[in-house]
């Protein structure tokens, strides 16, 4: 038999001993005897290094063992009390402990999942992807945004990579704890949960107490100590006859029939753990569960929420009231020295206790050969007492004292009675007497003060969140709403507040239109971006399956941008539509008598001319230029859309019937003058059909030509337009919304909203000494909303001061930064990121994102494939001299991805030149500034960096994948107020509150540099700080520092004169202490 610990830590993860090198960890395991032992946190970078600097493959059983041997030396080094004693080495398996924290079911989930992979290959595999999600330099134990049935998607792509959810009762950090689990495996993994095969019972259960679920019996239980320092291996292990592998393991694991066979568990009584059962530690509460039940789960002494524990947890699920086979396949032990502490009247960590510890093992080899292997008898002979006390621990015969709320419970082996020293001996002679012995083994059921198990499942706060119903039918909408909905023929337009229900709104109305036989082609939806009608397709073709109960998916109306839209409707050939950086590069090629800054101002200007129609005398030169070179060369940039769109409608007589009949504008406020143009003229004269939601409050894009007064302008057009309002939110607290209306300082022009929602809210202001200190400030909040990745961090029960929310209530995507400018982020990035959280600031695109890039990247993938096959064939042919290879060539391939792209008629000389060489023989393929183009530089350096087209079609493909995981993960969102329109978060923090950059006056300002920069309105300032503090449903942070340093200058800027403090409550910065997280000592 031998024993393996496969969840331990390295001292990179919090909270853990300093001491834990691979040297300690070996000298340890000797010493406990265990023959297995994980090696802990192979994500963290510099651990990893350690392991592949002093671990080498042992090729015998595939897994790792120490490069030196360990020496009498080494283990005197680093186990002083043990000098002497003879090594033994312990063969090393790769593991990681990732903590996910993400919202699912309208649940925020915190699930810690051990990760096993055979080899550093693998683990450097897998930590690249993770490197994309998380910060992993910060914590042994990373903290990742990601779905934990993704990351187990990801670890199933590496060969002979496994993942075991971790301590899975544990109420903080578990697959089924009560703060934040799930009620099965499938709603947890869904499709995938066929892959998980085994469960680690953690400290405060075993596997009687599992077995008491059947939806677990076909996992095998393992355990394992996730110790976090040497002296705490081996607390619980898990047990194997056979030989010893890494693949035998796994077998095992999996219930294969192979050399090795999964023989049990070693456990602790589940009493002696810390949260077996339920409690509030700070007012001394410790409760069973029934107990528990009848209050609510509140606690009697100060009303907040009891921590319910693993029993209660474990009753909540069970549908059985015992286990059908009790005390098979695990023995509960109670470490060695526990049991001397406890016989010589002292701590386990005294020098007492260790010397005769060290005495124990110098004679039996190990600590679990004294408690599992070595005959009773031998024990009493040298110490009656200690043969006693492990004769009650082998019989399961110990006095429990049950932990609760991170206090660990305590089993002893004597009663007090027994613990009087007689007057010969000066020993407790009590202690000599043998226990009678059982006759069969004892039953465990699963009941409370006599409850049966079924009973105990009604218990409250089980049920985990889920999402309430979406129904859109007429019933579930507001009167407000419903008004909406129903309104017209004529023109409507809706004035909604945030969180008014703007989008459900919109769409509602489609499906009343649809819904009462409106065809979809009579019918078209506007919105401002491509994912937004994206979204609103989804949501529509849902909301209809919803309301008409068809079978069949329903024709939905036509759905996108306005620019969008013209492109589709472009008279003739359709142009190759320029990017920003492209259209700035073609206005300065037609104009090449300007210089480069004056030729970007005079673009700026021109864009803003187009957008609001007001083309100035002197610009118009430039801009005919500008239009002729597009024209000559079949280009067009963005503005062009909506322009040659509208010039092509004005052509028409415009009381001509129109395309659509019913035209629905989303974000109706951020219109341009050119785009409201083009909305008119697709509309009827008398507006009927019209329906226009936006709110003019949020109108935060002046420099893009919008113009707040949406409603005076649309009513100039049709004075009969019908006006309605939706002033009821459903996102924020009614504070939020009373500070969000005093920002616009007496200038809305919706009115005061009132908030259904009932929330609670926290607002507060804090004034910081420089920018530092202010981004520390932010990453402390939300390291407490987002909690710890540690019990010991949980078990604090850490408050904070005026917040309303609870800490650990808020996962990553809960939660925004929202700055003025991008220069405000990147400090406040490596203060979340040193913490650990994952965050995500906004990037640059990928290369390969752009369209012509992905071309050429496409016919490269075909070219290279062709070689291969071309290489395959060759040794078919050959098949005398290379008959393997010749077996490995298969036929030809079918090749119906090949048209008629020129690309794909490029020879082998012309691929191995290079992007350059590619794009000179097609010249015609591409846009004439596609090699000047930021995107071609980038396609071009990748190129050589990776020495040709196979390893930069490799890297692309890895690099893809890996921005399809981080789609998938939750961060804390890093972005500027401007692009949080339209979003929401539970909290929301707003730095740089200061008079310049908020309202921002440009950079010339702020450096006492004299610019042509025109600084916005204040009214659009205000709006801007509205949209801010109103994308938060119940907690808003604003935050100015008294001197930062932007742009390589150290600025002193006042507080913003936008703050609306009548609001927020002021916070004190405190003096910063470092608080250290330790388990707590039983004795």
């Amino acid at each position: 038999m031998f024993r393996a610990d496969l969840h331990i830590h390295s001292r990179f993860s919090r909270a853990t001993s300093s001491r834990l090198t691979l040297p300690h960890l070996a000298a340890w395991a000797g010493a406990k005897g265990i023959d297995v032992l994980a090696t802990g946190d192979f994500t963290h970078p510099v651990w990893r290094k350690e392991l592949q600097e002093s671990l080498e493959l042992d090729e015998e059983s595939g897994l790792l063992r120490l490069k030196t041997p360990l020496s009498r030396d080494d283990v005197a080094r680093e186990i002083p009390h043990l000098a002497g004693l003879e090594p033994h080495e312990p063969r090393f398996m790769l593991e990681a402990e990732i903590s996910s924290i993400y919202k699912k079911n309208g649940a925020v989930r915190k699930i810690h999942s051990l990760v096993y992979v055979p080899d550093f290959e693998s683990a450097d595999r897998l930590c690249e992807k993770l490197e994309a999600i998380g910060n992993l330099k910060s914590d042994g134990r990373p903290i990742l945004g990601l779905d934990v049935k993704d990351l187990l998607a990801m670890v199933l792509e590496i060969p002979r990579a496994y993942m075991i959810p971790a301590h899975i009762w544990t109420p903080w950090f578990a697959l089924f704890g009560s703060k934040s689990g799930f009620d099965s495996l499938d709603e947890c993994f869904e499709d995938l949960t066929p892959h998980i095969f085994a469960a680690e019972t953690g400290l405060s259960s075993d596997p009687d107490m599992n077995r008491c679920w059947s939806h677990l019996d076909r996992l095998r239980m393992v355990s394992s100590s996730d110790a976090h320092s040497g002296e705490n291996l081996a607390r619980e292990a898990t047990l194997f006859h056979g030989k010893v592998s890494y693949d035998g393991i796994f077998d095992a694991l999996h219930g294969k029939n192979g050399e090795t066979a999964y023989a049990g568990t070693l456990e602790f009584f589940p009493e002696e753990g810390k949260y077996h059962l339920d409690g509030h530690r700070a007012c001394g509460v410790v409760l069973e569960p029934a107990e528990c039940m009848k209050l609510g789960n509140i606690c009697p002494v100060c009303g907040k929420p009891l921590t319910v524990g693993v029993l209660h947890r474990v009753l909540a699920l069970a549908d059985r009231q015992e286990p059908p086979c009790p005390g098979k396949d695990f023995q509960s032990l109670i470490p060695l020295p526990e049991i001397l502490g406890e016989l010589l009247h002292c701590r386990a960590k005294t020098r007492k206790t260790q010397e005769k510890y060290a005495d124990l093992l110098n004679r039996f080899g190990s600590e679990m050969a004294v408690l599992q292997d070595v005959p009773e008898d031998d024990l009493r002979r040298i110490w009656p007492e200690l043969g006693e006390a492990v004769a009650r621990m082998r019989a399961g015969k110990v006095i429990r004292h049950a932990g609760y709320d991170g206090e660990y419970g305590v089993i002893r082996l004597f009663e007090e009675k027994e613990q009087a020293p007689s007057l010969l001996e000066k020993v407790p002679a009590a202690r000599r007497t043998p226990l009678p012995r059982e006759k069969k083994a004892q039953k465990k059921t699963l009941t409370s003060d006599g409850e049966p198990a079924a009973a105990a499942a009604s218990a409250e706060g089980m049920e985990a969140g889920r999402p309430a119903s979406s129904s859109f039918s007429l019933d579930s909408f507001s009167p407000m709403q419903k008004a909406a909905l129903n309104a017209g023929p004529g023109p409507v337009l809706v004035l909604a507040g945030p969180g008014a229900g703007k989008t459900r709104t919109l769409v509602g109305r489609l499906v009343r239109l649809l819904s009462s036989g409106v065809p979809a082609r009579d019918i078209v939806a506007v919105t401002f971006t491509r994912r937004a009608a994206e979204e609103m397709r989804t949501r529509l073709a849902a909301a209809l399956r919803d309301v008409l109960k068809a079978e069949t998916e329903q024709e939905l109306p036509e759905t996108d941008t306005l620019h969008a839209l013209a492109l589709k409707r472009w008279p003739g050939e359709a142009p190759v539509v320029l990017s920003e950086e492209g259209a700035r590069k073609a206005f300065a090629a037609a104009n090449p008598m300007l210089e480069g800054k004056e030729a970007s101002k005079l673009y700026d200007r021109l864009e803003l001319a187009r957008e609001t129609l007001s083309m100035p005398d002197e610009l118009a030169p430039f801009a005919e230029r500008y239009r002729l070179w597009k024209k000559e060369r079949g280009l067009a940039d963005y503005t062009d859309l909506p322009e040659t769109w509208l010039a092509e409608l004005k052509s028409r007589n415009y009381g001509a019937s129109k395309h659509w009949k019913h035209l629905l504008v989303d974000e109706v406020q951020d219109l341009s003058p050119l785009q409201k143009a083009l909305v008119e003229a697709l509309t009827p004269a008398d507006g009927s059909g019209f329906f226009g939601i936006g709110d003019p409050d949020q109108s935060i894009y002046g420099f893009r030509g919008a113009d707040s007064g949406i409603e005076e302008a649309l009513r100039s057009r049709w004075p009969q337009i019908q006006v309605l309002g939706l002033t009821e939110s459903h996102r924020s607290a009614a504070a939020i919304l009373e500070a969000g209306h005093d920002a616009l300082a007496g200038h809305g022009a919706c009115g005061e909203l009132t908030s259904a929602t009932g929330y609670s809210a926290t607002l507060q202001w804090m004034g910081a000494p420089n920018a530092e200190r202010e981004a520390a400030w932010i990453a402390d909040r939300i390291a407490y909303l987002i909690g710890g990745t540690s019990h010991q961090q949980a078990d604090m029960h850490e408050t904070l001061a005026g917040c309303h929310l609870e800490y650990g209530s808020c996962s990553p995507g809960d939660i925004a930064v929202l700055c003025r400018i991008k220069a405000l982020i990147p400090p406040i990035r490596a203060a979340l990121e040193k913490r650990g959280i994952p965050c995500s600031a906004p990037e640059g695109d990928a290369f390969w994102a752009d369209e012509r890039v992905d071309a050429v990247l496409q016919a490269a993938a075909r070219f290279c494939r062709d070689e291969e096959h071309s290489r395959k064939e060759a040794a078919f042919l050959d098949a005398s001299r290379f008959p393997l290879l010749a077996a490995m060539a298969g036929s030809a391939p079918v090749r119906d991805d090949k048209g008629d792209d020129v690309l794909d008629g490029l020879t082998k000389d012309v691929w191995d030149q290079g992007p350059d060489a590619v794009l000179a023989r097609c010249p015609s393929r591409f846009d004439p500034l596609f090699a000047e183009s930021r995107a071609f530089r980038r396609l071009r350096q990748a190129w050589k960096d990776h020495g040709g087209w196979p390893e930069l079609l490799s890297f692309v493909s890895f690099r893809r994948d890996i921005d399809m995981v981080r789609g998938q993960a939750e961060y804390v969102q890093l972005m500027t107020m401007h692009a949080s329109k339209g979003l929401e978060f539970k909290a929301v923090f707003i730095p740089g509150m200061e008079d310049g950059l908020l309202p921002f006056r440009g950079v010339g300002a702020l450096l006492n540099k004299p610019d042509d920069f025109t600084p916005p309105p204040v009214e659009e300032e205000e709006r801007l700080l509205y949209v801010g503090i109103t994308r938060a449903s119940e907690a808003v942070f604003l935050s100015s520092a008294a001197s930062r340093t932007l742009y390589g200058h150290t600025l002193a800027l006042p507080p913003s004169p936008l703050l609306p403090l009548s609001h927020f409550h002021a916070v004190k910065l405190t003096r910063r202490t470092k608080t250290t997280a330790s388990q707590l000592s039983l004795f």
